[in-house]
C-alpha cells in the first residue's frame, strides 16, 4: 500500500499534456479555447505576419465561389426546365415542351441535346416556321457522334421537307398564284397535281383553293388519300375536318381533331376546331369552353383568336366578342381568315349555322 501511494503522488506531481501550452510547452493555457494556448503564445501568434500571395489566393477563392453562387441557380433553373420538357413530351404536351426547352435553350444556346429536343418539340406541335428556323441556324453543319440524335433529326428533317415544301418546279407554279382568284390558282395547280400525284403540298395547296369555292366533295377526296397516306399531315387533317363541319358530318370533324389531340395533347388548332364544330350545331357553351382552352394554349394565334370571338357572339358576350374581335383585327394575316366575312356574321348580314 505504501508503494501505490507514493507512485500516486508522484502522477499528481506532473501536468498532463492537456495542462501545458502547445506552443511554448512551459506555460499553462488560457482557459476558454479550443487550441490549448498560454496568453503570450496566443497574442504573438495573432499578430503573426500572412503572406500576400495567401491573402490574394484566398481573395481569388472568394470570388470564384460568389460567382459560382451566382450562377448556380441559372443552372439549375436550365436543368430543371430541360427535365420539364421531356416530361411534357412523354405525356404528347409538345406545347409545354417547347416552353421549357426554350428556357433550358436560353441558358445552354449551344447545346446539341438540347437543339434536337426543341427541334423535335417544334416539329411535334406544328411550329412549322420555328422549326425550319432552328434548323437552318443551329442545326445545319453541327457535329454530333450520338447516332440517334443524328437519326432523329435526319427524320423529322426529311418529313418536314416531304409534307410542307415543293419542289423549285411547284414553287415557281405556285408564285405565279399570288394575287390570283381561287378559281385560276386552282385551274393553275391542277395540272402539276395530277403529273406528280404523290406530292403532299401541291395537293394541300390546290384542295385549299377547292374549299375556297366550296367544291366540298374534292376536297375531301384529296385530303382522305393523303392522310391516309401521311397521318402525321396535321394540316390535311385539320383542312378535311373543316370540309366535314361544313356538310355538317360534325362527328367526322371531331374525330379528325381527336387524331391530332393524340399526338399532341396540346394543339390549340385541333381545340378551335372542335370549338367551331359544336357552335355550328348550337352547342354554345361546350363551344366556348374549347375555344377558350384553344385561346389559352395559343393566345398569339390568329385562328384561336378569330374562334374565341365567334363563341363570344354566339354567347352573347357582346364586350368580350368586341376585345376579341379588336385582336383579330391586328392580326397581319387577318384577311387570311377572312374577318370581313366575320364582321359581317356579328353585324347580322350573313348567316354562319341553320
Amino acid at each position: 500500500m505504501p508503494d501505490e501511494m507514493e507512485n500516486q503522488n508522484d502522477s499528481q506531481d506532473v501536468e498532463s499534456p492537456e495542462c501545458i501550452c502547445v506552443n511554448c510547452k512551459k506555460a499553462p493555457p488560457e482557459h476558454g479555447y479550443i487550441t490549448p494556448l498560454c496568453i503570450d503564445c496566443r497574442d504573438a501568434l495573432s499578430k503573426r505576419f500572412v503572406p500576400a500571395w495567401i491573402k490574394a489566393v484566398a481573395s481569388v477563392i472568394t470570388i470564384v465561389f460568389i460567382f459560382a453562387l451566382t450562377r448556380f441557380p441559372v443552372t439549375i433553373d436550365a436543368a430543371i426546365a430541360f427535365e420539364r420538357g421531356k416530361n411534357a413530351e412523354k405525356a404528347s404536351m409538345y406545347r409545354t415542351a417547347v416552353r421549357e426547352y426554350e428556357k433550358a435553350i436560353e441558358r445552354f444556346p449551344d447545346s446539341t441535346q438540347i437543339i434536337t429536343r426543341l427541334y423535335a418539340a417544334y416539329w411535334r406541335n406544328n411550329d412549322i416556321s420555328k422549326a425550319t428556323e432552328i434548323f437552318d441556324n443551329r442545326i445545319v453543319g453541327r457535329e454530333t457522334e450520338n447516332r440517334a440524335q443524328f437519326d432523329e433529326i435526319n427524320k423529322i428533317a426529311n418529313r418536314i421537307s416531304f409534307l410542307y415544301f415543293g419542289t423549285e418546279e411547284f414553287t415557281k407554279i405556285l408564285e405565279s398564284c399570288n394575287n390570283a382568284t381561287p378559281e385560276k390558282t386552282i385551274e393553275t395547280l391542277r395540272p402539276y397535281v395530277e403529273k406528280h400525284p404523290g406530292e403532299t403540298i401541291p395537293k394541300y395547296c390546290l384542295a385549299s383553293s377547292l374549299y375556297d369555292v366550296k367544291n366540298y366533295d374534292e376536297v375531301e377526296k384529296l385530303m382522305v388519300k393523303t392522310i391516309i397516306d401521311n397521318p402525321d399531315f396535321d394540316s390535311g387533317s385539320l383542312l378535311l375536318a373543316a370540309v366535314y363541319r361544313e356538310k355538317d358530318e360534325f362527328e367526322k370533324c371531331i374525330s379528325y381533331c381527336n387524331r391530332i389531340l393524340q399526338r399532341n395533347l396540346e394543339d390549340s388548332s385541333a381545340y378551335a376546331s372542335m370549338a367551331r364544330t359544336e357552335l355550328k350545331r348550337h352547342q354554345d357553351k361546350t363551344g366556348l369552353d374549347l375555344a377558350v382552352k384553344a385561346y389559352q394554349l395559343a393566345s398569339e394565334d390568329t385562328y384561336t383568336i378569330a374562334t374565341l370571338a365567334i363563341a363570344y357572339h354566339y354567347n352573347n358576350m357582346i364586350k368580350e366578342r368586341g376585345e376579341m374581335l379588336a385582336l383579330f383585327k391586328q392580326c397581319k394575316d387577318a384577311a387570311g381568315y377572312k374577318i370581313d366575312f366575320w364582321q359581317s356574321v356579328f353585324d347580322g348580314q350573313t348567316e354562319w349555322r341553320d
